[in-house]
């Protein structure tokens, strides 16, 4: 092939790569520089509908203000936004905006404020502000706690549109209707401030102190004027005779008003035992006779019969002032035991 020819060849296909390559830069200028029609991403989630209840119309209207003024340019145009708050509607309410949304076809003037006018001419309270401000003046504390009452006092003064009242105002409105124990605490105080967010500073921290104040110790209780101690009642003169009968002299303070040990019947052979060996007849024991044994002894058939039966045992006292060694004191207050014991079931 002649050299020529392939010179002529080789410069056609440079002339073609180089127009595809102009045209490619043409279209990556062009992309670069055409404005994007990218939408933002939505930022609010999407109100719920409104089912055409007065007290819910309070809280949607504020939610789909909100949606438009913050997503308005992630909705679209106009006509997207007119259409979007007509989808916030429940069925039964869409019907009352009917006349609005034929209006905007025929006019093709789409603005979603008219859909809104005319659910507030609808559903809007016109003596909601002065209804609010009775409320207002009829609130009580009671007994919630200042958090719970201090909500509901905002609210209320809300709705009353008392947000632009004086601090003056304000602060007598919410005094008014606390309860006792804050209203005297406050009445207290020397000085109080005259702006209402630091009053409700003041409140709070009285409040506060009033929950963990500590409680007054109680007054320690005074004893009675004790009885006569029983020796007393029974005390008798320095000078007087000695009576063995008289219990006027015994102290009972000093008396021991344990029980008893328990009587045991002995039987033939264990008595023929103790007889054998030298021991008390009555417990067993080597340190005492039968004399000085400090159990009781059991009391003789004839003597419960006549116990049982109600009738009046008379008992000899026994003489105290004879020298006789078996008359210890031992043995003496086993004699008044026995003596009390006689006198309480006659």
């Amino acid at each position: 092939m002649d050299p020529r020819q392939q010179l002529q060849e080789l410069a056609t296909r440079l002339e073609s790569q180089s127009t595809i390559i102009m045209q490619l830069q043409a279209q990556l200028l062009a992309l670069s520089t055409a404005p994007t029609s990218a939408r933002p991403r939505p930022a609010l989630p999407d109100p719920a509908k409104f089912d055409g209840k007065a007290y819910h119309f309070d809280t949607w209207l504020p939610a789909i203000k909100a949606k438009i003024r913050v997503d308005g340019a992630a909705l679209g145009d106009s006509i997207a936004q007119f259409y979007y708050v007509y989808d916030r509607l429940d069925s039964t309410v869409q019907s009352i905006v009917l006349p609005q949304l034929a209006r905007a076809e025929e006019d093709e003037v789409w603005s979603y404020q008219s859909i809104l006018d005319q659910l507030s001419r609808a559903y809007d309270n016109p003596n909601r502000t002065q209804e609010a401000e009775e409320r207002l003046h009829r609130i009580e504390q009671g007994t919630d706690p200042l958090p719970t009452y201090i909500l509901r006092f905002e609210r209320q003064l809300y709705e009353a549109r008392g947000h632009k009242w004086s601090d003056d105002r304000k602060i007598a409105a919410f005094r008014y209707s606390l309860s006792g124990t804050i209203k005297n605490r406050l009445a207290a105080q020397l000085e109080l401030p005259t702006k209402y967010s630091r009053f409700l500073r003041v409140v709070q921290q009285l409040s506060s102190r009033s929950a963990f104040a500590p409680t007054a110790p109680t007054a320690p209780s005074v004893p009675s004027a004790p009885s006569a101690a029983p020796s007393a009642r029974f005390a008798r003169p320095s000078n007087a005779r000695s009576d063995p009968m008289d219990l006027s002299t015994v102290d009972i303070s000093a008396i021991d008003v344990s029980p008893p040990p328990a009587r045991v019947r002995l039987t033939s052979p264990t008595r023929q035992t103790y007889k054998e060996s030298g021991v008390c007849m009555r417990c067993g024991s080597y340190d005492h006779w039968l004399e000085e044994c400090p159990r009781p002894a059991r009391p003789s058939s004839a003597s419960r019969s006549a116990g049982s039966s109600g009738k009046r045992v008379l008992v000899r006292a026994p003489d105290y002032d004879s020298g006789s060694e078996a008359s210890s004191w031992k043995s003496r207050d086993d004699h008044i035991l026995d003596r009390l014991d006689w006198t309480k079931r006659v």
